[in-house]
């Protein structure tokens, strides 16, 4: 097995999504969750592993926005 790790293409993501899906345990997701989902993925801190031309393995990174007291928001530091 001759596998290959980068970074998720554009073209790729339904079947990375698919993949995660799988890796998890979770259900067949509704169209509607997947456009969710899509809009919160960041292809370019997205990462697929390769064998061939299947899709068996990913990683990803998701950011998110914290809201405080006040409704103000500001950027989550990595911790």
């Amino acid at each position: 097995m001759t596998t290959e790790l980068r970074v998720l293409r554009d073209e790729e993501w339904g079947v990375w999504s698919g993949r995660l899906d799988l890796a998890f345990g979770g259900p067949v997701q509704s169209a509607e969750k997947l456009a969710i989902r899509r809009d919160l993925t960041e292809v370019d801190r997205s990462l697929g592993v390769r064998d061939g031309p299947e899709c068996v393995g990913t990683a990803g990174a998701f950011s998110f926005g914290l809201t405080v007291r006040g409704g103000a928001e500001g950027p989550v530091a990595a911790l």
